[in-house]
């Protein structure tokens, strides 16, 4: 669910509100129709693709291992648990496959004529008269991802409870250490940052506020 609010772009995600301000343009990706179209073929897609500041694309996945409100049963956090989390291996496959189907995005629209024509009529008279919202989006991240320049961020919005029934506060810690220790071994190009992130440890603190749903 997306919505437009005070200037900024909101999205709902396991039970997490993201908001999104101006600085940002941003795609629910995994409910693009572009991905939907793929998706049956095995690929996995993050949450959300954004560009920050017109020139860094960031890729975001949140994961909410807090306990539900209005759900009876205890979280499971099997998924970050030991020494070879099964989140480490689903997060890494969703970047990777979410950047691949970008690129399958963008031989898709340079078969259209008319992407083709607004390109061209883009590059001619610095216009923007033919382009939809979406498809400046997707033009200048195909862009930036074109630029050797280009630091692509890989974000796992991570929000955990302090404590579990079987683990305290020391533990969780170790826990999430563990996991970015993880995919840092991964993530070692120049032109890739990776962050776990949650609301006290926000890279994007004053354009990005992520709230809990409530109802």
């Amino acid at each position: 669910m997306s919505d437009k609010k005070n200037n900024r772009t909101i999205f709902e995600e396991s039970n997490l509100h993201f908001h999104f301000n101006e600085n940002w343009q941003v795609q629910a990706f995994d409910k693009t129709k572009y991905y939907k179209a793929l998706s049956g073929r095995g690929f996995k897609g993050v949450d959300f693709i954004g560009i920050l500041n017109q020139k860094t694309p960031v890729l975001i996945e949140a994961k909410n291992y807090e306990r539900r409100s209005f759900s009876p049963k205890a979280p499971d956090i099997k998924n970050i648990l030991g020494d070879n989390p099964r989140l480490v291996t689903q997060f890494i496959h969703k970047m990777e496959d979410s950047l691949y189907v970008v690129r399958v995005i963008e031989k898709v629209l340079l078969r259209k004529w008319s992407y083709r024509f607004a390109s061209f009529w883009e590059r001619q008279f610095r216009s923007t008269y033919f382009y939809t919202k979406e498809w400046l989006f997707w033009k200048l991240l195909f862009e930036l991802l074109d630029h050797e320049s280009t630091t692509v961020h890989f974000v796992l919005w991570l929000r955990t409870e302090s404590t579990y029934p079987d683990l305290d506060l020391s533990q969780i810690l170790q826990l999430k250490q563990n996991l970015r220790a993880n995919i840092h071994t991964h993530f070692d190009d120049v032109r890739h940052k990776f962050y776990i992130a949650n609301r006290e440890n926000n890279p994007y603190m004053g354009s990005l506020e992520v709230k809990e749903n409530l109802s």
